[in-house]
């Protein structure tokens, strides 16, 4: 039977502390690193500002950004109103730099049925013959709404194909297939649980 540690001496600032003061290590033999937790947490850091280090660091943020566990986190990060007014503030920012600007021009021309849609409606809206959507009900939900929705898609024929929708909606209609846990209490419901449009 394995001898119970209780303690380990760190190899960095060769204090003696309790065994939970440790990260696990199954690849050692006392499945434990050398490294107390705040040797660790301090290197990891100081690594972290080297460019090798900001290098893998962003790559690591990119690709976990892309799970659906990544979407669901800044989907919740971006619902605080705190976090919110960061945002716009960094936005703000962003738009007016050079590299703003050129991916703002770059996702206009990616996008540019998103657009023209959303410009056809803005007229409709502008000269009375479509009603504000805040003055209507979410399709869906039944709350206030607040932006139309293009069920059918983006092409010219189904520009006017809308329904008012409230933002949530919107956003489970477009992204709830990220989440990983759609169907949870706490978190938004399938887009597929909603009211199907023909």
């Amino acid at each position: 039977m394995p001898e119970l540690i209780i303690s380990k001496q760190c190899s960095l600032c060769k204090e003696v502390k309790s065994i939970m003061d440790f990260y696990e290590d199954k690849t050692r033999s006392d499945r434990y690193q050398n490294r107390c937790k705040i040797c660790e947490v301090a290197r990891i850091k100081l690594y972290q500002q080297t460019d090798r280090g900001k290098e893998i660091h962003q790559r690591a943020v990119r690709r976990y950004r892309q799970t659906s566990a990544g979407k669901e986190v800044q989907y919740r990060y971006r619902q605080n109103k705190v976090n919110k007014e960061a945002m716009r503030r960094y936005t703000k920012r962003y738009r007016e730099s050079q590299k703003g600007k050129i991916t703002r021009y770059c996702y206009r021309q990616e996008h540019l049925d998103h657009i023209q849609a959303g410009c056809v409606i803005y007229a409709e809206v502008c000269s009375g013959r479509l009603p504000r959507p805040k003055s209507l009900l979410c399709e869906y939900c039944g709350q206030s709404a607040q932006i139309y929705h293009h069920h059918k898609g983006y092409t010219s024929e189904h520009h006017l194909d809308v329904v008012p929708v409230c933002r949530r909606c919107h956003w489970k209609i477009h992204y709830s297939k990220h989440l990983s846990n759609p169907e949870s209490s706490d978190v938004l419901d399938d887009a597929e649980n909603l009211r199907c449009r023909p």
